[in-house]
């Protein structure tokens, strides 16, 4: 039987009298109202505490370093060096100013524990409400935002000079179904995996939303956080701590996608007219990696780049005598589990020989048993030549520097015409193009050749044009073969390339104008044999094509150490002697057309050079006066290695490109300058062999009647 009508009504007891049944109710709703009334008392967090230390706050307010050595002390328990008050000078400038910088120093430098410094400086002293933590994935990213909540949750001297952002977060203690009160107010304080939500609270605290997301993630667009007051926030800052792993640094497509991902998804999500602070603390893994490309501020001015090195002044592995000297005592010490002894004692001995014109970037900088800096690094040397250039110099090429004179085409990218696209520069000779031929692309370029060997890249290009942005041959946009069937064309791959080869060279053929307004053709036009399939349809094509005066086919040859060198060739009846690394001969291919032969390994290293070479005659120049408009171009130009190789009585740059990698338009460029020297380009006034005149088959068949008589 139920009691008269009413929400907190309960059936009468069994053996329970009305008036019982009636004490029993008040007594259960004073008990619930005094539950309610002390629940609400623990849950609010009221008063807010006073300030501890004023002028210790306000002195954090206004330095960055003062707040790390006073309040994160047990994370910079060591005396900065000058590279991070550099480092935390900047990340001021950021935060205060907005912009954007990349920082890469040696692995342990603090760079990171810098920048979850600069995120709390932000956020506690200079109002930033909204903020990103981003690393490669989403597990690392959930570390960063997990550093975050640990000071916030631990540490005792936040709590007491900034208690209007810390004291709800200890309060609540992380339980985020706690929900608190101030002065009766419900507040909302947030701590996951994934984000903080700092207590908004009026005339005390704004509030701030402190959020992390992996890279690739694919949720950084559209950032944004609704706060209890109703303002709209979108974030003001972001950190985005090493944003490669060691398996995207080795593929080129997967660092320009992160790249991209970081130019675009992360520098827009900042709202309309509103500056947008970054920090971005990185290493270099690889050269041409995303790190190497964000700190080349010939490539991303924007990002103000600054790359330290463990050691300044340090000379190429081959010339550091005293440092091979270190090592077997180093290591026969390992072997022996001396402890480090043998190798300090040498150390020590020889430290001036050593130690000669060098800097450690960290003097502070050393492990226990270890005399200085510069004898930890040489420890980190002997461990490992490849880890420490990379992770610790920045500078991943080093390691394979047989000395200053290691061939780049870094140089390159430093030199402008600033012409527009197809421009001449006024000092061209001659106009020379080369195509490279794949499956379903040709690569081409044209070069504008003067006296003494100066060239300048006025354009490049694909056929099928592939558009703006970045791609790579294994994920074409527009392929040859999709073309071909669109014009209602059919066959097979030889087919294909032959109409494809069809639109390409007339319209290579054009007129290119000097800046002077002069005219000029193209000379040559050298077409690549040498991309592995069939090539004998491309002799065939050059033969046969209406510009077969213009046609050259080539063909690339690594010569190494071991081997005699072009020049040295003896060439056969009626075929011209080798030129510069250079032959022509007819009987490979078997058909009534030139091949030209050069020797790769040669021309790479002299196209080095001329990119090397400062402005004027022998220098190598691109048009435009931007690097970021071609960074493509920059990662198929540097895609290839060189490696110092001897045999015999001879010094060989050997090139080697990993799989998977594109290098076409450098091979464009090294055969375009390759057949330069064919129409008798020189570095110098020194007689070069003059072109011979194209034979026709009767003439073919007369050399070879001459051959069988000899």
């Amino acid at each position: 039987m139920l009691l008269a009508p009413g929400p907190t009504s309960l059936p009468k007891s069994a053996g329970q009298t009305p008036r019982e049944h009636k004490a029993y109710e008040r007594k259960r709703i004073r008990n619930g109202e005094r539950g309610r009334v002390q629940s609400a008392e623990e849950r609010d967090i009221a008063p807010m505490p006073a300030v501890a230390n004023p002028k210790r706050r306000a002195k954090a307010k206004k330095s960055l370093k003062y707040l790390c050595t006073a309040y994160l002390a047990k994370r910079f328990y060591r005396k900065f060096g000058v590279p991070q008050e550099e480092v935390i000078a900047e990340f001021e400038r950021i935060v205060k100013s907005g912009g954007v910088v990349a920082i890469a120093m040696p692995r342990g430098s603090g760079k990171s524990a810098l920048a979850i410094a600069a995120v709390l400086w932000a956020v506690l002293c200079h109002g930033h409400r909204f903020v990103m933590l981003i690393a490669a994935n989403e597990k690392m990213a959930k570390q960063l935002l997990d550093s975050v909540a640990q000071e916030l949750l631990s540490n005792e001297l936040l709590l007491a000079d900034f208690p209007e952002f810390v004291y709800p977060v200890v309060r609540t203690a992380g339980i985020n179904q706690r929900r608190p009160l101030f002065g009766g107010k419900a507040v909302k304080v947030v701590v996951t995996k994934s984000e903080i939500v700092l207590a908004h609270i009026d005339g005390h605290c704004q509030g701030a939303v402190i959020r992390c997301a992996g890279l690739l993630s694919g949720n950084l667009r559209g950032q944004t956080y609704t706060m209890p007051n109703g303002d709209f926030l979108r974030p003001s800052l972001f950190m985005a701590d090493d944003p490669q792993t060691r398996k995207s640094a080795k593929s080129p497509r997967e660092s320009e996608n992160r790249e991209a991902i970081l130019a675009g998804d992360v520098l827009g999500m900042a709202g309309p007219g509103e500056k947008l602070s970054g920090l971005v603390p990185c290493t270099v893994i690889r050269e041409g990696d995303m790190a190497d490309r964000i700190l080349d501020q010939r490539l991303n001015p924007h990002y103000h780049g600054m790359r330290y090195k463990m050691v300044e002044g340090l000379a190429a592995d081959k010339d550091l005598k005293a440092w091979w000297d270190y090592k077997p005592v180093y290591e026969e010490g390992e072997r022996r589990k001396d402890g480090g002894t043998a190798a300090r004692a040498h150390f020590r001995q020889h430290r001036d020989a050593i130690s000669k014109g060098l800097k450690a970037y960290w003097p502070a900088r050393f492990l226990k048993g270890e005399v200085d800096a510069i004898h930890h690094a040489l420890n980190k040397w002997c461990n490992n030549r490849e880890a420490f250039h990379a992770e610790c110099q920045n500078d991943p090429g080093a390691a394979l520097m047989a000395d200053d004179n290691t061939p780049s085409m870094a140089g390159l990218f430093e030199k402008f015409t600033r012409l527009a696209r197809g421009v001449l520069p006024i000092w061209t000779r001659r106009v020379i193009a080369d195509i490279d031929v794949q499956k379903e692309v040709l690569f081409w370029k044209v070069l504008a050749i003067g006296d003494g060997f100066r060239a300048a890249i006025v354009d490049y290009g694909t056929y099928p044009d592939q558009g703006p942005g970045y791609f790579t041959i294994k994920d074409l946009r527009h392929k040859l073969s999709h073309h071909f069937a669109g014009a209602g064309k059919t066959g097979g791959m030889e087919a294909i390339i032959w109409w494809g080869l069809d639109q390409l060279i007339p319209k290579l053929m054009r007129s290119w104008h000097r800046e002077d307004g002069h005219e000029m053709r193209l000379e040559r036009l050298p077409i690549d044999t040498g991309w592995g399939e069939s090539t004998d349809f491309l002799y065939e094509y050059c033969r046969r094509s209406p510009f077969a005066s213009i046609l050259l086919p080539t063909k690339g040859v690594g010569i190494k150490a071991g081997e005699r060198p072009m020049t040295e060739w003896k060439p056969k009846d009626n075929e011209p002697r080798p030129g510069l690394h250079w032959v022509l001969s007819t009987e490979p291919t078997k058909r009534a057309v030139w091949l030209f032969r050069y020797d790769t390994n040669w021309w790479k290293t002299f196209t080095c050079h001329r990119a090397a070479t400062p402005p004027g005659p022998g220098s190598l120049w691109l048009f435009g006066n931007d690097a970021s408009e071609h960074r493509l171009l920059f990662d198929h130009c540097r895609a290839e290695t060189p490696v110092f190789t001897r045999g015999k009585d001879r010094i060989v740059w050997s090139f080697t490109c990993p799989p998977g990698v594109d290098n076409h338009w450098y091979d464009n460029l090294v055969g375009a300058l390759a057949v330069a020297s064919l129409q008798g380009t020189a570095l110098s006034e020194a007689h070069q062999p003059a072109p011979p005149q194209r034979w026709d088959a009767a003439s073919i068949a007369a050399a070879r009647q001459r051959n069988r008589r000899g």
